[in-house]
């Protein structure tokens, strides 16, 4: 086993863990983003995958599944596309030049960071417009979401649609899981088919899944005594420096 890539996974993963469990956000999108500066797009987008999975297991298990039947009828579009776009990323991720890869991803954080921050204007009117239950938006921001979700790991697109639509807090959680549930199951598959999951990358994977839950469960009970706002803006300036870092190194090798 290559130490040294397991000593940077777990250290990128309960970084993120860290700030997952204080801030609630953040945990995909910064470890793949502070560890594709030491190794490969690929291994980085890979091997995040099922600490995703495992960080979320809270949320998942809030989930009620068997009530969910008129939900998932609601957003059938939504929850398909999504999955598709799930796949589409996994592809990207297989068959993109790495460098262009890298571009994407540093694109992808820095697009991460400006949709998270207050300070800089959002045109949040033409953006609720496109935002509605309707299947064609359903059809096209699932798809989006679920190719950007597959390559890069940043869930955000999910998370903002059904922020938008003001769903309630049980719709809300369940749709999550289900699209995390098998959009992970999908990706690990699909990974696995296509060899970016050799055996090595998946005994690191789920060793970094055990460290993420045990530190993003421990830092979630320190988080009442935490500034939010502070540790908001410190997330997403680390987040921002490792995607321009990511595109600067990326760009002028091109």
């Amino acid at each position: 086993m290559d130490i040294q890539l397991l000593i940077l996974v777990l250290l990128f993963v309960v970084t993120g863990a860290i700030i997952k469990g204080l801030a609630g956000f953040g945990f995909g999108i910064l470890g793949t983003a502070l560890l594709m500066n030491f190794v490969d797009p690929s291994i980085a987008i890979t091997v995040m995958i099922l600490p995703m999975l495992a960080v979320n297991i809270p949320l998942i298990l809030e989930a009620e599944f068997p009530a969910l039947k008129s939900c998932v009828k609601n957003f059938k579009f939504f929850l398909l596309t999504g999955l598709i776009g799930s796949v589409i990323g996994v592809l990207l991720v297989d068959f993109l030049p790495v460098n262009l890869l890298a571009v994407l991803v540093g694109f992808l954080a820095v697009f991460y960071v400006y949709i998270k921050q207050d300070l800089v204007y959002k045109p949040e009117a033409h953006v609720s417009k496109t935002f509605t239950e309707k299947w064609q938006s359903q059809t096209v921001i699932g798809l989006f979401s679920g190719t950007v979700f597959g390559a890069s790991n940043i869930g955000l697109m999910f998370v903002s649609y059904l922020d938008r639509l003001e769903v309630d807090r049980k719709t809300f959680v369940g749709l999550l899981s289900l699209l995390i549930l098998f959009a992970t199951v999908l990706r690990a598959s699909l990974s696995l088919g296509t060899g970016l999951y050799n055996l090595e990358l998946l005994i690191i994977s789920l060793l970094a899944s055990v460290a993420g839950v045990i530190f993003a469960e421990l830092s979630a009970k320190l988080s009442h005594s935490v500034d939010n706002i502070y540790l908001k803006y410190l997330t997403l300036i680390l987040i921002l420096v490792s995607g321009l870092r990511i595109l600067w190194n990326n760009i002028v090798s091109f």
